[in-house]
């Protein structure tokens, strides 16, 4: 579907078979079926070939041919909001002129540079002076609006035993691993993915004008 506003068409977003397999992930081109492995292993003669090869890049956090899409996607929408801004950009109405306002401070990478940490210590000092469940409790409908995190987390969808009612439920807030025991020292796991989620985390700290010993 194309978007028409202010006689400007915006192309479609067509992205072909060709461009999702591989894209900017530099997947190998050779992913055929290994057929002598059809028997024995089905998954190993589908992805064998591609998985020995395939190469998650620095950037992102997995890689294949979903992943190639949606980064393909992406460049072609900035390839629109670009051609869009060196046009007459102020005969855009809101929504969609806001919009384009925030597409230029997303890509201002020199301001986002001098601006470091600054923007986020704000929020950060919110969530720093809660001293305990009364003092959350008394704040809990401005942190669900901004999005602060939160304890629990809630969502509506319809009731489980009668549709046609919505109703509210709560559950426990997400992990950054999988699950839980990949936080326990007797998980194989453990060894390998701890070390690198805590140093991750501090550096983010520090990134945010923590002291080292504050961010350990």
């Amino acid at each position: 579907m194309n978007v028409r506003q202010g006689g400007i068409s915006l192309k479609k977003l067509i992205v072909t078979a060709t461009e999702a397999e591989g894209g900017n992930a530099n997947q190998p081109t050779d992913d055929s079926i290994d057929e002598s492995q059809l028997k024995d292993d089905l998954y190993q003669a589908v992805n064998g070939r591609w998985e020995k090869t395939a190469k998650i890049p620095a950037d992102h956090s997995s890689t294949g041919g979903f992943m190639d899409l949606n980064d393909n996607i992406d460049k072609e929408l900035m390839r629109d909001l670009d051609d869009i801004e060196s046009q007459n950009k102020d005969s855009f109405e809101a929504p969609f002129s806001e919009m384009l306002k925030l597409y230029e401070l997303a890509r201002n990478f020199k301001k986002r540079d001098a601006d470091g940490a600054e923007p986020l210590k704000p929020y950060l000092e919110k969530i720093e002076n809660i001293s305990g469940f009364d003092d959350l409790n008394s704040q809990i409908v401005a942190w669900t609006k901004t999005g602060f995190p939160l304890p629990f987390g809630f969502f509506v969808e319809p009731d489980m035993k009668n549709t046609k009612v919505n109703a509210l439920f709560a559950n426990s807030p997400s992990l950054f691993l999988p699950d839980r025991t990949y936080y326990e020292n007797n998980n194989p796991a453990y060894a390998q993915l701890m070390p690198v989620l805590t140093k991750t985390l501090s550096q983010l700290l520090i990134l945010a004008d923590y002291s080292s010993n504050e961010a350990d």
